[in-house]
């Protein structure tokens, strides 16, 4: 009896050591917030976003991420120096990027803004997204980070074909990059804006604006007391 005790407990040792073992070779890359992820999960991080968001990222993120496991079928450029690809756009201050990614039963969407330089006015930009045919399945989750730390933004306006979110740049902060990042269903095309304001200007009033192909970036129909405040960004675009 002992015998056959001590054979079944070698035998769940084995067990619970090859186990280890095999999850210890699944974790490829841990982040200074304890997140562990998988070289699959580290890889579509780096093709959706970029190589380096997987530092900050946090486990709300995660979770919004790869609740539903690993989007496949990304889609995405790199953008070049002034010039527009449809899927990624730059100018001599700030690049624009859009990218999508298949899940079971909807499409995983991101637009990320990077900072070339260090923007001088810090006030109320807007981001979001014409959609046509195309509808929204959650709100979209929109970040700023910067090596000041991480800012969530929830100053949402949806319309029937689309919506908009303000976000406030850190004042004396570097590296800024704004993530949005939003779930759609349908099948049609999205036309992403990033607009910068170029002077001051209140939450109130940088919310004055409709969703509209003529707009800035084919997005942002702003009124005509705020359209100067704000760059005129060209946009970019992706077919779902």
């Amino acid at each position: 009896m002992k015998k056959k005790l001590c054979i079944t407990l070698i035998l769940l040792l084995v067990v619970l050591i090859r186990w280890m073992n095999v999850s210890a070779l699944e974790i490829y890359y841990t982040n200074a917030n304890g997140i562990n992820l998988t070289k699959e999960e580290y890889n579509f991080l780096t093709d959706f976003y970029w190589d380096g968001y997987q530092k900050n990222l946090t486990i709300d993120e995660y979770n919004y991420l790869f609740k539903d496991g690993i989007a496949t079928n990304v889609e995405s450029k790199e953008y070049i120096p002034f010039q527009m690809l449809g899927t990624s756009f730059s100018s001599s201050s700030k690049s624009l990027k859009i990218s999508k990614a298949s899940v079971s039963n909807y499409y995983l969407m991101s637009i990320t803004v990077n900072w070339l330089v260090s923007p001088k006015v810090r006030s109320y930009d807007v981001i979001g997204s014409y959609l046509g045919n195309i509808t929204l399945v959650e709100e979209p989750i929109t970040y700023v980070r910067s090596n000041q730390g991480i800012t969530s933004y929830n100053n949402l306006m949806t319309f029937s074909n689309g919506y908009g979110v303000s976000v406030k740049l850190p004042n004396d902060a570097d590296d800024i990059t704004i993530i949005q990042t939003y779930k759609v269903n349908g099948s049609g095309k999205i036309y992403a804006s990033y607009q910068h304001a170029t002077s001051n200007i209140s939450l109130n009033n940088s919310k004055k604006y409709t969703i509209s192909l003529s707009g800035y970036g084919n997005v942002f129909a702003f009124d005509n007391s705020i359209k100067n405040y704000y760059d005129q960004m060209n946009g970019v675009d992706i077919s779902i």
